[in-house]
């Protein structure tokens, strides 16, 4: 009999091999300005207010000056002295709304504000930080992460929350969802807004919705809402901001062959500037082609999508959870190319060559994510021949040969997360993990949720946030640099550098 489960944070035979090279994320929320401050101004500081804002934790800071110029403020917290947020106008005016963002609660963070020239006198003020907004879930944080923003959506009786934490796991960024959409909902962050996308994975055409895609600044104000695609009937499962500021996302189609219907697989890429559809498709396409159906009910089940450019040419990704497999789609002819799975056109061996058995392929996973010729999975384990268990495993894809080569997995005792899920590369080398539990559907689950940072080559655990509640259903996780997200002197060094600048540190 084959044993999976090999001990407590422990790696399968197969050694881990040198990591791909994964791209750091683009900072984006440096100061506007660098450089000396411009000399003396006779301008001051009238007023100061600030407000609150839908996204908990950040605010909205109205500075009035007695005249024209541009303004700065900073902000640190009274139980950490070492950590400044701050924030600059684009220009001279004499009223400045500035949003301060990534502060922490439980706290007051003593302030000020001044225009921006030498000689300038700031003008102190205050903001007082109670307990985390609404009910917030409890986890614990252990270890060190390689990186420092971690975001992530968390829905627990009924209340759904988008956050984003720091390296002690203090939320920084708290968005409520509210209660009306399933746990589906994937989350990213542009570099300008947060995204989200999801919300109908069950496909129950008698619900109240159909999902949404919605995107907000900051502050927690909606700058884009949909809750109908224009290709498909609803969105679920996966939505993700391209570069070029497009939307791709998961639809869900109707697919038919003679007096057979059933839920099919259907993508949308769409342009919010336009308005438009720019590309789409859907298994329809295989059903005319004689490849498949006819079926019944869910036979698919896709949950996720992934856009890459490889050695066969421009195509996109798709992992099917009941249906056992990630599918190859070329995007020019909407062909499918490969499938990756049990069933599927590729061979499996280990990194030596040999033929592995059945149960070294992923069964009912998530959200994979490719870099180059390398695929990461969420490999959810249910139907695994052996016995249902799960674990995270890295294969190596040859599209010519159709062969796959197992890399590396690994698991911990006794985990078994039949659905949801999620694992990243990170640029560290290290891979992120959210280990995620919807007992809403899976009330017999053990596990807790938890996001995990896994040294692979070591086996060891660098960094995870467990949760402490039985019903606290995470979805997926990202993890951003110091950079990126919130101007924070502690973890961004050219944040300090220009504070130092700002207040003649």
């Amino acid at each position: 009999m084959f044993i999976w489960l090999v001990g407590l944070a422990a790696c399968t035979q197969q050694d881990a091999m040198p990591r791909p090279d994964v791209p750091s994320t683009p900072t984006t929320t440096l100061p506007p300005t660098d450089g000396p401050l411009p000399e003396d101004c006779d301008v001051g500081v009238v007023d100061v207010t600030v407000e609150e804002t839908p996204a908990f934790l950040q605010r909205r800071v109205t500075v009035t000056l007695d005249g024209q110029a541009p303004v700065w403020l900073a902000c640190t917290p009274d139980d950490d002295p070492d950590e400044h947020v701050i924030a600059e106008s684009e220009g001279p005016a004499e009223e400045h709304v500035l949003g301060v963002h990534g502060l922490y609660a439980d706290t007051t963070w003593t302030c000020e504000a001044a225009p921006l020239c030498k000689g300038a006198v700031a003008k102190p003020f205050t903001i007082e930080l109670g307990p985390a907004a609404g009910t917030l879930p409890d986890y614990s944080v252990t270890g060190t992460p390689s990186g420092v923003w971690t975001l992530f959506n968390v829905q627990e009786l009924g209340a759904q929350f988008v956050m984003v934490v720091d390296p002690l796991g203090r939320a920084r960024w708290v968005y409520n969802l509210g209660g009306t959409y399933l746990i589906d909902v994937d989350v990213s962050w542009t570099g300008e807004v947060m995204h989200m996308g999801g919300g109908w994975g069950l496909f129950d055409e008698s619900a109240s919705h159909r999902g949404f895609v919605q995107q907000v600044d900051r502050f927690g104000d909606t700058v884009l809402w949909r809750d109908t695609p224009d290709f498909g009937l609803g969105y679920n499962h996966h939505s993700e901001p391209l570069a070029d500021g497009e939307i791709l996302s998961l639809t869900t189609s109707r697919d038919t062959l003679a007096d057979a219907e059933w839920y099919g697989v259907a993508v949308e890429r769409w342009d919010p500037v336009t308005e438009s559809v720019t590309w789409s498709w859907s298994s329809q396409q295989l059903v005319d082609a004689g490849i498949e159906g006819p079926y019944s009910g869910s036979p698919w089940h896709a949950n996720a999508l992934e856009m890459v450019t490889d050695s066969a040419g421009e195509g996109l990704w798709i992992s099917l959870y009941a249906g056992q497999a990630i599918w190859r789609i070329d995007r020019s002819s909407g062909e499918r190319t490969h499938v990756f799975g049990a069933d599927g056109t590729f061979t499996l061996v280990d990194p030596s060559g040999s033929p592995l058995p059945r149960a070294e392929w992923p069964f009912a996973q998530h959200d994979p994510d490719f870099v180059d010729n390398r695929v990461l999975v969420y490999d959810n384990g249910t139907g695994r021949p052996g016995g249902d268990s799960s674990r995270i495993a890295e294969y190596e894809l040859d599209l010519d040969t159709h062969e796959a080569t197992l890399l590396w997995s690994w698991t911990e005792e006794g985990w078994y997360t039949p659905i949801v899920g999620d694992v990243d590369y990170l640029p560290s080398g290290n891979v992120l993990i959210a280990k995620g539990v919807f007992r809403f559907l899976t009330p017999f689950a053990s596990d807790r949720s938890a996001i995990i940072e896994l040294d692979p080559e070591t086996s060891d655990v660098k960094w995870r946030l467990e949760f402490d509640g039985a019903w606290a259903s995470i979805f997926r996780a990202h993890r951003y640099d110091g950079c990126d997200l919130f101007a924070s002197a502690k973890h961004c060094p050219a944040v300090q550098a220009r504070y130092l600048t700002l207040t003649g540190g």
